[in-house]
């Protein structure tokens, strides 16, 4: 039977010779010819670990899949670089490799086969809750270096405009601790060491915001307090009775409003209780509170005192107490997803940032009580979140945020007062106003006073040229000619248009949009 018997024997030599295949390397590029749907095997050898750029160039539609000895498809790709040819841009450990491409369509000619690789930029060091910005050039990768000192769950972010990049993350000696390709928007599991992200390339030159977050330990508490209150979130805890012949305690809470504020506070479980305002040491009852319903009502700026006990002889209940301001506060932040219209409540002179963060780019305009638009911003440096800082005087503020593309994705709107030796810069930088006159053919000359800080011009689009005067406080004029075609602007000098101001009052620049 065919079962018995013995198969031939394989020489030693056929079985041992590899086949051979073209080799590319850095430093010699390969130039093939390709029939329609034909396949081709190249041997690729890299010397060092690197990012590299490994693709066809020429006419043809072509696909490229690259293994090791163990992966058979290690990364694939196809038309997807320049034209239609195939591009793969990933770390590579030093090695041999194995590289097939193939022909797609009815595309058929001479195509080359090159290796190079990738820069990677250092962008230094990464703080906690600090986003570090980057523009960053097409076809270049990033690394951030950050420290970890106690074990715990981190947030790490890599964003771009509508998009979460991609990253490598590697420990100190260089081995990557969770699968390449990764996106870069994950809470990870990191024990105290040294760690390095590199954001992975794209093909276009965007912008980069990359943070790192430590872990906020969710508030827990227990007994009678008293317990800070945050504000704007729903705090769960549980009412104890007293032990026998024991006094029966309130629960007490504080909490602080940094401004005048509309109000919401609410309780469950039958709790009833009362807030007072604390000044000077003396404690006043100004509101009852029931859990029946939630109290709503203007609060001055100032310290509180939350007493709360159950309605009736119930221990151990779980309860809960929010208080929450309808108006933005210093020390807050907001989520938003689309166009948004914020109230701002501000008390005491000082220097206020408003920002955003996150995927969206958002366009932000700030009104004061009166509805007068007093500033406006749209992308800060390196970044297309908005910016705003300027003195703000005691009072209510509307804040307009609008979202800029079609895509829509949550932010979140933060507001803080900024530390004291910042608030004399940037209120020197509102104090140095500008005088811009605007002259368009057959009309008449425009003149707008306005904070160096907050200058943007728009301009409805027509033909012909476009003069600029602007005049500092002290006196200094500067002009420049720029030509309005197709609604926008392009310059015609050496000199940015986003620059004007600054070329010519060295102070925080302006931009004409």
């Amino acid at each position: 039977f065919a079962s018995h018997t013995p198969l031939p024997t394989i020489p030693n030599t056929s079985a041992a010779a590899p086949p051979k295949f073209p080799l590319l390397t850095r430093d010699s590029p390969l130039f093939i010819d390709l029939e329609r749907q034909q396949q081709s095997t190249f041997n690729v050898s890299v010397d060092q670990p690197a990012l590299y750029r490994l693709e066809s160039t020429g006419l043809l539609a072509t696909a490229g899949n690259l293994r090791t000895r163990v992966h058979t498809s290690l990364f694939r790709q196809e038309q997807n670089g320049v034209g239609r040819n195939f591009l793969i841009q990933q770390y590579l450990g030093s090695g041999d490799y194995q590289l097939t491409v193939a022909a797609l369509n009815q595309s058929t000619g001479r195509i080359a086969l090159q290796l190079g690789e990738t820069a990677l930029l250092d962008g230094g060091q990464l703080s906690f809750n600090q986003p570090a910005r980057y523009n960053l050039a097409a076809d270049h990768s990033l690394g951030y270096r950050f420290h970890i000192a106690v074990k715990g769950r981190y947030q790490l972010q890599a964003l771009g405009a509508g998009a979460v990049r991609t990253m490598r993350l590697e420990d100190s000696g260089g081995w990557p601790i969770i699968s390449p390709n990764t996106p870069a928007d994950t809470m990870l599991e990191l024990n105290p060491g040294d760690y390095r992200i590199i954001i992975q390339p794209k093909e276009i030159a965007p912008r980069v915001v990359t943070l790192l977050a430590p872990p906020l330990p969710e508030p827990h508490y227990t007994g009678h307090g008293p317990h800070p209150l945050p504000l704007n979130k729903p705090i769960n805890h549980q009412w104890l009775e007293p032990e026998a012949n024991q006094p029966r305690l309130p629960d007490a809470w504080h909490f602080t409003l940094p401004a005048k504020a509309d109000v919401t506070i609410s309780l469950t479980s039958e709790m009833l209780g009362e807030l007072q305002r604390v000044a000077n040491g003396v404690y006043t009852t100004i509101i009852l509170l029931s859990s029946l319903k939630a109290w709503q009502g203007d609060l001055e700026a100032g310290d509180y005192r939350l007493l709360l006990n159950n309605a009736r002889i119930n221990n151990q209940v779980d309860y809960s107490v929010t208080v929450a301001t309808q108006q933005l506060l210093v020390g807050q932040t907001r989520e938003i997803s689309g166009a948004s219209t914020i109230p701002l409540s501000v008390a005491g002179d000082g220097v206020i940032e408003l920002s955003s963060y996150g995927m969206q780019d958002l366009r932000a305009r700030l009104f004061d009580s009166t509805h007068r638009l007093i500033a406006h911003n749209d992308d800060r440096q390196d970044d297309w979140n908005f910016l705003l800082r300027r003195p703000l005087a005691t009072g209510f503020y509307t804040l307009r945020v609008e979202p800029l593309g079609a895509l829509s994705h949550s932010s979140r709107i933060s507001m803080a007062l900024l530390p004291k030796n910042t608030q004399a810069e940037s209120s020197a930088a509102e104090e140095a106003l500008i005088t811009v006159t605007l002259t368009e053919p057959e009309q008449k000359s425009r003149q707008v006073t306005l904070p160096i800080a907050e200058a943007q011009i728009e301009l409805a689009p027509a033909a012909g040229p476009l003069l600029v005067i602007a005049e500092s406080r002290n006196g200094q004029p500067g002009v420049q000619l720029l030509d309005k075609k197709m609604g926008s602007l392009t310059r015609n000098s050496s000199v940015a248009y986003h620059a004007m101001a600054s070329a010519l009052l060295s102070a925080q620049h302006p931009s004409v949009s």
